[in-house]
């Protein structure tokens, strides 16, 4: 009697472990996917001159945030951006964003290229990704 109540607790264990592995797949799959619309969104909220929403991303993982001094971007034009995302594998908390902006300023019409390289994180409370950073260095 007990083997035949048991056996079929026994023949649903692989069943049960499979379903438990697809679900850490798509909270995997659905991290990864808000990485790439977290990064979306701040290049191009950069990419149109919105640095309010872009520092809005910016969250250290220890300490406070300073707000940024968006006065002294005011002109600001990105022409063109490339980025790249390295993570390790799906599923890790921490990614590595590499930016290149191409930008000038209105009242100057020089073309300069800026660069960013920074950490983004995974907020496991929040379940969204930040930007451990600042905003690119936009020299006059």
């Amino acid at each position: 009697m007990l083997i035949t109540r048991v056996l079929p607790f026994f023949a649903c264990l692989p069943l049960i472990a499979g379903l438990l592995t697809g679900c850490a797949d798509l909270q995997h799959k659905d991290q990864t996917k808000k990485l790439d619309q977290a990064i979306r969104s701040y290049i191009h909220a950069v990419r149109w001159g919105d640095l309010g929403a872009a520092a809005s991303f910016i969250r250290p993982r220890e300490g406070m945030v300073e707000p940024p001094d968006l006065s002294k971007l005011e002109g600001l034009r990105v022409t063109h951006y490339d980025y790249a995302i390295d993570s390790k594998a799906e599923g890790d908390v921490e990614a590595l964003m590499t930016a290149a902006f191409d930008y000038y300023f209105e009242d100057t019409l020089s073309v300069k290229k800026a660069y960013q390289q920074v950490i983004w994180w995974w907020d496991p409370e929040i379940e969204n990704w930040f930007m451990d950073g600042e905003l690119p260095d936009f020299a006059r």
